[in-house]
């Protein structure tokens, strides 16, 4: 660490050190970054049907309850852990159709907003419930989140889930 004295008019001195401005310049920089995490807190945030998100890793194990993205069907109101803190969505478009029945292969996008930032979560099934089996209730999905904050943003892979 560097310190620096100026000599200010009338004599006095000014002591300031490199490591301070160093620190500005990062605290600047870590504000406009956008880092997606595991929610900390997913329990009691989803009471019904549900889409849950998970890296695919996560997706492997059935008893994982790492969700990267929670929302419970029918509402407008969802959660991601963004920059560390859980955080709640509100719904402003989606593409989907609830009265279609989704295939393999269909596509629809879902667009969220909270603090100042945008998500958008792209879905492709990949697995629908076959049309004669009365009692299957869920879908799976591909998915990319994007989260975007000014003009920084973060965009992952993940897998999927929604139904009851």
């Amino acid at each position: 660490m560097k310190a620096i004295v100026t000599k200010l008019p009338g004599g006095r001195r000014v002591l300031a050190l490199s490591a301070f401005v160093f620190i500005l310049f990062a605290a600047a920089a870590v504000s406009g970054q956008v880092k997606i995490a595991d929610l900390k807190d997913p329990d009691d945030r989803v009471m019904g049907c549900s889409c849950t998100i998970q890296r695919a890793t996560e997706a492997k194990d059935p008893n994982s309850q790492k969700f990267l993205f929670l929302s419970e069907t029918g509402t407008t109101v969802a959660w991601m852990n963004i920059n560390g803190k859980d955080t709640k969505l509100k719904l402003v478009k989606s593409t989907l159709n609830e009265d279609r029945r989704y295939g393999v292969g269909s596509r629809f996008y879902e667009q969220y907003s909270a603090l100042g930032m945008k998500v958008r979560i792209d879905y492709l099934v990949t697995w629908a419930c076959p049309p004669k089996d009365e009692e299957c209730e869920h879908t799976k999905y591909d998915a990319t989140i994007a989260v975007t904050k000014g003009k920084t943003s973060e965009t992952l892979k993940a897998v999927a889930i929604c139904g009851c």
